[in-house]
């Protein structure tokens, strides 16, 4: 930080100026006030604008204003630091202040006085917020902020913005901004709880790294009450318990802590979840990891010698001796067996709500907006909505411990779910139950290949060969716009030798929807599901100019495929007729690697153009539409002040008119006395 030298002399010469400007400003607003009613009136109303003048002598008195104010910048800003000379310097350059001339290339004008001073007013209180928000202040920050909200992002004389001081509160600590640190890292680093709590709970994100590449997690140094706190927000682990605070969530490249989880199985209608012995947990994980090649066993038998002891992994559901038990993993799906998870929820408490004692082994949804009709069932499972899906997944990647969810159509109350235990609770706990996960499931028969079709973990179809979807497998399916090519070829040299391909395809290479009616030879080509959704070979476009291929899209700029668009439980349930048909190609099969790799080079720098144009396109946008508003003020403002002169000058005409009047019945009633 500065010294308190320059803090004086930037803070004094600041203070030369504002009584300097105060004075001048009390003396004009003096002057019109004191005229006549009607330049009273007028002053009042145009002291604040922004507009020329109609007195030379408020002019003159400007134009020595200016040169005053000027002078004594001039002279005082050659004591400052540079930091402190560049902060005082960027504002006066708002007003035309030339450093070269050491002056103001425009006089100021009795319309931008009052607003010259304001700032003048808030640069030189800035100094203090900042001084005490090095020093931890962040209710004097906050007040600050309230009368000169404009700050909030500006950075002050050391570089650093009001909030990024009073997490910082290192006096002797010389900040270098494009370090990349947050706030959470200074507040993190100085130990200051309060500030860590408030960014914390605006989420704050303790996982960034700055260009030093540390997380606001590794600037705790010696704060032990820092540390302390974030142990108590991040999840310590299931089986295993983490001793050091974690570097990075879950999801950071390919790097992943190890397996962390607890098997626990409970009876359809019990309160309490048991956990599975170490063998038949071990079991289970491995059942639910599938390497390259092999089929996923989306039923097992936890022992060889118990036979009616077997485990349903898509719908996590135990038969052991004809007794259904409901099963969860507590832990992350990804960091356990890189899988993506469909979370769901089970009341326990509830007001008003059903008792169930009949067996319901189906997992129902949850309404995403209020339903009068609706009725909460206690011990059944309810599918999150893709909202509270989300929202889980990211907070299990970041570690957190609790999280709270806002569930308007089931309850105005905040529900607190705790991701260690896998619960959840209002504040008064008239409501709670448990969460779990189940794995997202994706069709992986001969049909689907190619496709990222959702099935439901609850009606599984004989022939849908059903596989956990991971990150590996949705990389893979969202390569397919590069990999399938020379699949293309093999599939139209098919179809050009079959005699009936003029009754598979329209001439235009559409499907008509009435032929579709009509042709029962299709019924084994079209695959139809009310809960899937769709990713065929036909979004495949062919580019007959480049020998291209490339992925449809609704967005133009988007082809990567995104989890959160197979998790959407709105968009899954979406009634779809797909066809994957194969796409006429004459693409050579020479070079593709080369095809490849100039269409990504072209796709790429189309993207930036598309994003270059857009910006200018919005700045010109910006400017047009300040311009038609500064055109339209300025000629409300000009017409108003028109009329104001042409109404102060016929009053003017009338007085004199009646001045002449009495001068002249003056000089009659005095060549009357004199005769």
């Amino acid at each position: 930080m500065a010294n308190n030298k320059d803090e004086e002399n930037a803070q004094n010469g600041l203070n030369t100026v504002i009584d300097l400007v105060q004075k001048t400003f009390q003396e004009l607003k003096q002057q019109l006030t004191s005229t006549t009613d009607v330049l009273k009136e007028n002053a009042i109303l145009n002291i604040n604008m922004n507009t020329f003048s109609c007195s030379t002598a408020d002019d003159k008195t400007m134009e020595i204003l200016t040169s005053q104010i000027g002078y004594r910048f001039d002279e005082f800003l050659v004591t400052l630091s540079d930091d402190f000379y560049q902060y005082i310097f960027n504002l006066l350059c708002e007003y035309n202040y030339s450093g070269k001339k050491k002056k103001f290339n425009e006089n100021l004008t009795v319309g931008n006085l009052l607003e010259f001073l304001n700032d003048l007013e808030a640069i030189r209180d800035s100094i203090n917020a900042f001084k005490a928000a090095w020093n931890g202040g962040l209710d004097r920050v906050k007040e600050f902020l309230a009368k000169n909200p404009t700050y909030k992002d500006k950075p002050g004389p050391w570089g650093t913005t009001l909030l990024y001081s009073a997490a910082k509160n290192a006096h002797d600590y010389k900040v270098i901004p494009k370090a990349g640190s947050t706030a959470l890292h200074g507040a993190c680093f100085a130990g200051h709880l309060d500030v860590v709590k408030y960014l914390v709970e605006h989420s704050a994100n303790y996982f960034i790294k700055n260009q030093a590449e540390e997380t606001p997690l590794e600037n705790i140094e010696q704060n032990l009450h820092i540390a302390e706190y974030f142990k108590t927000i991040i999840n310590p682990g299931y089986s295993k318990q983490r001793t050091n605070l974690p570097t990075m969530p879950i999801i950071q490249g390919s790097i992943r802590p190890g397996e962390d989880c607890i098997w626990e199985y409970k009876s359809l209608f019990d309160d309490e979840w048991i956990a599975f012995d170490d063998n038949k947990s071990k079991h289970l994980s491995k059942s639910l990891v599938i390497k390259q090649g092999e089929k996923f066993q989306h039923e097992v038998h936890l022992s060889v010698h118990a036979v009616d002891d077997s485990v349903s992994l898509s719908r996590f559901l135990r038969n052991q001796q004809a007794n259904m038990e409901w099963v969860r993993c507590r832990g992350s799906s990804i960091l356990n067996f890189d899988c993506f998870a469909l979370w769901q929820v089970q009341f326990v408490n509830y007001p008003k709500a059903q008792s169930n004692n009949v067996m319901c082994l189906e997992a129902l949804n949850l309404p995403t907006m209020d339903d009068m009709e609706f009725q909460i069932q206690l011990n059944v499972w309810y599918n999150c909505d893709a909202r509270t899906n989300s929202t889980l997944d990211e907070a299990m990647n970041n570690l957190k411990r609790c999280i709270c969810i806002d569930m308007d159509a089931i309850t105005s109350d905040k529900l607190m779910f705790d991701l260690l235990k896998f619960s959840f609770a209002n504040k008064q706990r008239t409501i709670s139950g448990f969460i779990r996960w189940i794995p997202k499931l994706v069709s992986n028969n001969e049909q689907n290949k190619n496709l990222l079709t959702n099935i439901d973990n609850f009606q599984l179809s004989t022939n849908s060969e059903p596989i956990p979807l991971t990150t590996r497998h949705l990389k893979e399916r969202s390569r397919i716009s590069v990999t399938s090519i020379s699949t293309l070829r093999r599939k139209q040299k098919s179809i050009d030798n079959d005699e009936n391909y003029d009754d598979y395809v329209s001439p235009d290479d559409d499907i008509q929807e009435n032929d579709l009616d009509d042709r029962p030879d299709l019924d084994n080509k079209i695959h139809q599901s009310s809960e899937t959704h769709l990713l065929p070979l036909d979004t495949l476009q062919m580019d007959e100019d480049t020998n291209t291929s490339k992925l449809l899209n609704n967005d133009e700029d988007e082809t990567d495929i995104k989890p959160e668009n197979y998790f959407n439980d709105s968009i899954a349930n979406v009634s779809q007729s797909q066809l994957p048909l194969p796409v006429k190609t004459s693409i050579p099969l020479e070079d593709t690697e080369a095809l490849k790799k100039k269409l990504a080079e072209v796709e790429e720098e189309n993207k930036k153009v598309k994003e270059q144009l857009a910006g200018e396109q919005r700045k010109v946008d910006s400017l047009f539409s300040l311009y038609d508003d500064s055109k339209e003020k300025s000629k409300i403002e000009q017409d108003k002040f028109n009329k104001k002169i042409d109404r102060m000058r016929l009053k003017q005409e009338e007085r004199e008119q009646k001045w002449l009047e009495n001068e002249k019945q003056i000089k009659q009633k005095y060549e009357e006395e004199v005769q």
